[in-house]
């Protein structure tokens, strides 16, 4: 059986997985390929609600279903599953481009950010074996500004979970990249001359406006051309401004978690809880505020004339790099007292 809802194909598997139901299956959304790619929807959702399934069938069900979405332009989704079909299926789609959804209106997040207007606040919670994939689901909706918050264990979920300003909990949701994408971007290097002319003016507002702000040594130490640099091994929290006008890009202010407390502490002359990251992230995004203010000054004076976004802030180095383009851009290797913090200027 099936509909379209809010240009998502909502297909229900009835019965039990097995060799022929799956090629039922199979056969009807081959037969609406067409139409999903001249209509450009949104994806094809697949209900596993109520079924029961041999592993085996269940295997092949993923491998055919991994196959035919290299024939269409759009996601398929498995949804409404038991906890423990989704950890079976956590398992088996993992090298697949198959996502994985609790619910429908969990797709319809996804799949149609755009089409919510209004900043969600958004509950999340993993069982702790992939934080990368929680990252990753994180940064798809902080692009869209919706508000993220962590919570720890289940319990805490449970309990965060009847707050009625939490307009959608997510868990048990997996959203695999589809490779063709990633291997077909091409690394370009995009900054204009313009801006790479006035890259002094980055670094020299930076180091004024911290040793201001906190009374410690600031410095820039050297610059490269490549790729944001993902090895930075310690816990970070960084702010992302986006710029526009005379000169484009985004501008990302990268502090290891330490060096973020001493420096926000400096600035404000009190102690900050170590698990603060709210506070944390807020002292960040507030240094890149006041240097971005300061660049925009100073380039004003060289009648530039240039507009920044609000900053944007996470709290790890996957987050970070999912939120950025993967393009070729100016990584800067900066010190506060003697301890390394880093800016990064990408189209």
């Amino acid at each position: 059986m099936k509909s379209i809802k809010e240009k998502i194909v909502y297909f229900t598997y009835d019965g039990k997985i097995n060799e022929r139901n799956n090629r039922l299956l199979l056969q009807e959304i081959s037969q609406m390929r067409e139409d999903i790619n001249s209509r450009k929807l949104n994806g094809l959702f697949i209900s596993l609600q109520n079924v029961t399934y041999d592993l085996q069938s269940l295997k092949e069900l993923v491998k055919a279903l991994h196959n035919i979405r290299k024939t269409i332009d759009t996601p398929i989704c498995l949804g409404e599953f038991t906890t423990l079909l989704y950890k079976i299926l956590k398992k088996e789609t993992k090298e697949t481009y198959i996502k994985l959804f609790k619910t429908f209106g969990l797709a319809k997040l996804f799949l149609n950010t755009k089409s919510f207007k209004k900043q969600l606040k958004v509950l999340m919670f993993d069982d702790g074996e992939d934080e990368k994939e929680l990252d990753k689901q994180a940064s798809m909706l902080t692009r869209y500004e919706h508000n993220i918050l962590y919570t720890k264990d289940i319990e805490e979920f449970r309990t965060k979970i009847s707050d009625p300003q939490v307009d959608f909990a997510v868990n048990q949701t997996k959203i695999n990249l589809t490779k063709e994408k990633k291997d077909t971007v091409k690394k370009a290097f995009l900054l204009s001359k313009k801006l790479v002319s006035n890259l002094a003016i980055f670094t020299d507002t930076a180091v004024d406006n911290l040793e201001t702000m906190t009374g410690l040594k600031a410095t820039k130490t050297s610059h490269t051309i490549g790729l944001f640099d993902q090895s930075i091994k310690s816990n970070i929290i960084s702010a992302i401004m986006q710029f526009k006008g005379d000169i484009e890009g985004q501008f990302v202010l990268v502090f290891p978690k330490d060096v973020a407390l001493i420096s926000i502490e400096a600035m404000l002359g009190e102690e900050l809880k170590q698990d603060d990251m709210e506070g944390i992230s807020d002292g960040i995004g507030e240094f890149c505020n006041i240097i971005m203010g300061g660049t925009k000054t100073a380039l004003s004076k060289k009648d530039i004339k240039v507009l920044f976004d609000l900053p944007r802030t996470y709290t790890t180095i996957n987050s970070t790099t999912s939120a950025l383009p993967p393009n070729n851009g100016i990584w800067i290797n900066m010190e506060l007292e003697s301890k390394p913090f880093y800016m990064y200027i990408t189209k």
